[in-house]
């Protein structure tokens, strides 16, 4: 269920790999708990017995009736996976990285674009690349994941996570990216109850995938990625990725390595994206090409060993 494993360097450095899996709790979850055993490991006390906020007791309490919603759900389901946990892919996925500099951010989202999230403008740019790569093959829906502000400030393992799914008329590539940030925000509503309700029809039994059953977006900037500290020291680099994903692929969008006087709206932007094998070169050679964003080689490194 959780796997951590620890590697010194005779430099004096260390590296941590923490395995997670998601029924446990969110990502989220998964970041406050290795922060919260760095707290522990320091010799800092432990947080006092917890309640239940309203919303959690609300939820657990709700009996979901009637009908499930019509709208689109994110989720696919699967065959029965049974203790596989991960559901088979028809395709060869692959993982990568991309490092967005403060500089490209501030050329992406020039002043009419300052008001959208820096997440919506990273989906927005992405989606329109994999359009032009998928061509007729591309689904014109893609599925938005967030973590609700709510759980930020609760220590307790849970999933919150906000779903929702835009729907667009035509390919994304024929969006300007204004245009396609802009629907993103105003399509965004919360589907989760409509995924629990599905789920609840059989009584929890069969399996279902939600990363990657549509094109999925996921935003990680509020995260707090770089909270451990152990004997004084904070990590200068963190990276994320998600087994188990669907054929659509995923992208993950995670505050970069922080840095002084670097504040949430100008810090740099690591782009984890999981997708078909086949797919990944032509999107380096998009996103070089056009927008002079190239991966990041150190995570690159890392993952293919």
């Amino acid at each position: 269920m959780a796997y951590m494993q620890f590697t010194r360097f005779k430099c004096g450095g260390m590296a941590i790999g923490y395995s997670w899996a998601h029924v446990l709790g969110d990502p989220m979850s998964a970041t406050d708990c290795i922060n919260l055993w760095g707290e522990l490991f320091s010799g800092n006390p432990p947080p006092k017995a917890l309640q239940l906020n309203n919303h959690q007791k609300k939820a657990e309490n709700t009996v979901t009736c009637g009908e499930v919603s019509l709208k689109p759900i994110p989720v696919k389901q699967v065959e029965l996976i049974g203790d596989g946990w991960l559901a088979p892919n028809t395709c060869k996925m692959a993982t990568n990285s991309f490092r967005i500099t403060e500089t490209k951010l501030k050329k992406m989202q020039p002043e009419k674009l300052k008001q959208v999230p820096t997440f919506v403008i990273i989906s927005a740019l992405i989606w329109k690349c994999l359009a032009k790569i998928r061509k007729s093959r591309e689904s014109k829906m893609a599925t938005i994941c967030r973590y609700l502000t709510l759980a930020k400030c609760s220590k307790i393992l849970n999933n919150t996570l906000k779903t929702s799914t835009v729907r667009l008329d035509s390919s994304a590539a024929n969006f300007g990216l204004l245009e396609l940030a802009t629907l993103i925000c105003k399509q965004e509503a919360d589907e989760w109850k409509s995924v629990e309700e599905l789920v609840d029809i059989g009584n929890g039994k069969p399996d279902f995938v939600l990363y990657g059953a549509n094109l999925t977006f996921v935003d990680m900037e509020g995260i707090n990625l770089y909270g451990l500290e152990l004997k004084g020291q904070k990590p200068i680099q963190v990276d994320y990725s998600i087994d188990g994903v669907g054929d659509e692929g995923a992208v993950l969008v995670l505050q970069g390595p922080q840095r002084a006087n670097a504040t949430s709206s100008n810090q740099e932007r690591i782009v984890m994206v999981i997708l078909p094998e086949d797919e990944i070169p032509q999107l380096c050679e998009l996103l070089s090409g056009e927008f002079g964003i190239t991966q990041d080689l150190k995570i690159n490194r890392k993952l293919s060993l």
